[in-house]
């Protein structure tokens, strides 16, 4: 009672104090950034706020090109050089911080600006138009534009950072910068930090080129400067220009844009986007074939100008008056019973057949072929009249480039005047000992001759070793301009740029080489699990069988130094050699005896048990492992049974198997809580060894939890504080769900699922830990855009609300 009573005391003292404490004006707050303007905003106290300090998203909304004006400055903010810092409120000065990774001093916070020139409800297409029947249908997506490394005009929009909250107390915060040079142009993104509302995590350098897979690319001087730009299409549909802000001889990319439609909404062709630059319908303005789902082709006029290009969506390309399909058989690896349909073409147009006009050749998917469609005349719109002829050849059979994903690009690479055929590829479903095989395959050549209708697989002019990597996309220009064909290559979420040191005639590309890399760009981390491995506090990384330690930095985070979790003379794995196989290690320390264990869930549906047999003198796993079984001796099996992989995708990719381990009954034993391809949740609970020699749990009959619709992820947390784990699960649909604990014995121990409010991310794996230290989990989500976070708080509350009350120029400017 006296505790309470304390507490009680001391809250009142703090509110009754916070009211009491007088601000400081503005005149007496120290210039603590860098920059020569300032905003003064204040963020008001949170009255829903339980804790006494948290961390929290901030927000403010301001138009900086208008604030500037009405102190009389006709410039742009450069907003390169932001720092937000905290003031003290009563007397003024500058809080210190250490939140902030790269901050310019001691005091500055986490930020992120989203940039009102790109719309901040962004319109979205989240559909095939093989389903829309070629129409773009759009839905407002709350910041869908900005999990891009896309590039604003710096004029207006919204400045978020994570705040330091005191219950009952209102904050001051200076928002320092400075101008650009008379005349100039945002050329950089602007600092990202991972601010916790949802977006992907970037860092002052990115991981990737786009952040996000199926890259596509074609090549184009876009804005008429005589550098060669690169144009780029991503899963989600959208194409983008990446300027080359740099010279003819050395080409840089720093950030892209987003290609526009004639009203000035961002292209958008659906699911999937392999872009083709070409005049198409003969008028002289060069206009975008885009490859997309379901094996579909779409064509955007242009309705612009070659300097100023804006495009209207004419739908789907035809053939004999229906939409153009590439043939989805035969294939060289996988069911033909199972691939009923391909994916997306990816374009190429070329005059093959020389007779003066522009033929289109198609790279299937599945087929791993690529399809001609030679040019036969003219549509009354312009548009060619396509005529379908079958594959190419090479050595004189169907041309494959390696199982699946043909990309191809024609071009005289050796300068013989003969059409060369390159092309990337995605070798699938290899057996063991094939990998071996298709480590040199990542871009193949078929060489031309006199013979156009038969192409020669030829070795690849290279030194070097190639990018790890699948779904290559090679695109040829000079763009070092020393006269002979260079090459700009996509692959997952790079591109790449492979210089020919060779000659015009005898090429040689030097592949070894890093991806473009973003300032502020995309950042990726990829983790399965979050422990304190080495005990320092810090919440370290585990991936697979390795761990990335923590290093202690502030926001963006950072794991660098990394150890394994097994001796580097083991491997555990349980391979099916089936679709796309599966690997699920976990670490938990399931025999309670102080050492981590790994638990692995397989493609099968069956979860394995591997000890840790460590001692302090050297490491050791039981590496052959155990299955675990129901009481009965049953094995626990999850996922598709008794289905056929030859007719059945979901049979065929597997059970997916995915876990999370606690003692949800409170009984001393660890239970498991398992996911599935179709995103059924079940229980299963321990119940103990089957006798005192054994040291291997047996499990109860499951007992179904949730069903989310399709595969996703589960974890353990206590989400609602009341000391029970509960289970979080999330699905690629979308949808995340809690199922609290109530703590009663029983088949109803889990309630029905609560659905999470998440902001919009794509395909959500939920993974609860508290990245920021406050007190809190919070919600990490390695989504297929990128690792995002979703701070506790904002979850719960959103952002919290800022007020500007100043802006002022610092009194150095003159």
């Amino acid at each position: 009672m006296v505790e309470t009573g304390s507490c009680r005391w001391f809250t009142v003292t703090l509110a009754v104090m916070s009211m009491a404490v007088a601000k400081a004006d503005a005149a007496d707050i120290p210039w603590a950034g860098k920059g020569m303007y300032r905003l003064l905003v204040e963020v008001g106290s949170d009255d829903q706020q339980t804790v006494e300090r948290d961390e929290r998203p901030a927000e403010l909304q301001i138009d900086l090109v208008e604030q500037l004006s009405s102190i009389g400055v006709q410039r742009t903010p450069d907003l390169s050089t932001l720092q937000v810092i905290e003031h003290e409120a009563k007397s003024g000065l500058p809080v210190d911080s250490d939140s902030y990774a790269y901050g310019l001093s001691d005091f500055d916070l986490p930020f992120r600006w989203y940039d009102a020139a790109i719309a901040y409800e962004f319109p979205e297409m989240a559909d095939a138009v093989s389903r829309t029947k070629g129409r773009i249908v759009r839905r407002p997506r709350t910041r869908g534009g900005y999990f891009y490394n896309v590039l604003g005009d710096w004029q207006r929009g919204r400045l978020v950072w994570l705040a330091k909250s005191r219950r009952g107390v209102t904050s001051t915060y200076g928002i320092y910068f400075d101008l650009l040079p008379e005349g100039s142009q945002p050329d950089r993104l602007p600092p990202r930090s991972w601010v916790g509302d949802g977006t992907p995590r970037c860092d002052k350098v990115g991981t990737s080129t786009m952040g996000v897979e199926h890259t596509r690319i074609d090549l184009d001087d876009w804005n008429g400067d005589g550098l060669v730009d690169i144009i780029a299409g991503e899963s989600y549909g959208h194409i983008f220009v990446w300027p080359n802000l740099g010279t003819r001889e050395r080409p840089e990319f720093r950030f892209c844009r987003f290609v526009e439609n004639a009203d000035g909404q961002p292209l958008d062709a659906g699911t999937g986007s392999a872009p083709k630059v070409v005049d198409w319908d003969g008028d002289g303005r060069r206009d975008l074939l885009v490859g997309t789902h379901w094996n579909r082709l779409l064509f955007y006029r242009n309705v612009g100008t070659n300097d100023d290009r804006r495009f209207a969506c004419e739908g789907l390309v035809e053939i004999d008056g229906e939409p153009l399909e590439v043939p989805f058989k035969p294939l060289a690896r996988g069911s033909e019973g199972v691939f009923k349909r391909d994916y997306y073409p990816v374009p190429e147009t070329v005059d093959w057949d020389a007779d003066g006009d522009i033929d289109l050749l198609l790279g299937g998917y599945v087929t791993g072929r690529v399809f001609l469609y030679e040019n036969t005349g003219r549509e009354d719109d312009g548009t060619p009249l396509l005529k379908f002829r079958g594959p190419l050849e090479a050595d004189g059979q169907p041309l494959n480039v390696g199982h699946w994903c043909a990309a191809p690009c024609i071009v005289d690479i050796n300068g013989d005047g003969y059409l060369d055929l390159m092309s990337g590829n995605m070798p699938m479903h290899l057996q063991p000992g094939e990998a071996e095989l298709h480590k040199d395959t990542f871009l193949q050549l078929y060489v031309g001759s006199i013979s156009q209708t038969d192409l020669q697989l030829s070795e690849f002019p290279r030194e070097g070793t190639f990018p790890r990597g699948r779904l290559a996309t090679p695109r040829a220009a000079d763009w070092d301009a020393d006269g002979d064909l260079d090459l700009v290559v996509s692959t997952g979420a790079d591109i790449y740029l492979m210089e020919n040191t060779g000659t015009a005639s005898a090429p040689l590309f030097q592949v070894d080489v890093q991806p473009i890399q973003v300032p502020w760009g995309n950042a990726w981390v990829a983790a399965d699990q979050f422990r304190d491995w080495d005990e320092d506090g810090d919440l370290d990384l585990i991936r697979n069988y390795t761990v990335r330690l923590n290093a202690g930095d502030g926001n963006p985070y950072r794991w660098d130094k990394t150890e394994r979790v097994l001796p580097r003379d083991e491997y555990i794995e349980h391979p099916s050699h089936m679709g796309d196989d599966w690997f699920w290690p976990f670490l938990d320390d399931f025999d309670q005896d102080d050492r981590l264990d790994v638990l692995f869930g397989d493609w099968f549906g069956h979860i394995w048990f591997h000890r840790n047999l460590s001692t302090n003198d050297e490491r050791h796993f039981d590496v052959e492992g155990v299955r675990f079984a129901h009481t009965d001796g049953e094995l626990i099996k999850v996922g598709p049974i008794n289905k056929d992989t030859e007719t059945d995708f979901d049979a065929l990719q597997g059970a997916r198997t995915v876990f999370t381990v606690d003692d949800f009954d409170r009984d001393g034993q660890r239970d498991l809580v398992v996911g599935d391809t179709y995103g059924i949740i079940r229980h299963f609970k321990s119940s103990g060894p089957v006798d005192a020699d054994s040291q291997v749990p047996v499990f109860a009959a499951p007992v179904e939890i949730g069903n989310l619709g399709i595969r996703g992820l589960v974890d353990a947390t206590d989400w609602n504080h009341d000391g029970w784990p509960d289970v979080i699960a999330s699905a690629a649909n979308g949808r995340v769900q809690v199922f609290l604990n109530t703590g009663e014995k029983g088949v109803s121990r889990f309630a029905s699922g609560q659905e999470v409010e998440l902001p919009p991310i794509i395909q959500p794996r939920t993974i609860m830990a508290d990245l920021n230290g406050d007190g809190d989990e919070d919600l990490y989500l390695p989504s297929t855009q990128g690792a995002c976070f979703v701070e506790r708080s904002f979850l719960e509350r959103g952002y919290a609300s800022a007020t500007l009350t100043t802006i002022e120029k610092s009194p150095k400017v003159e």
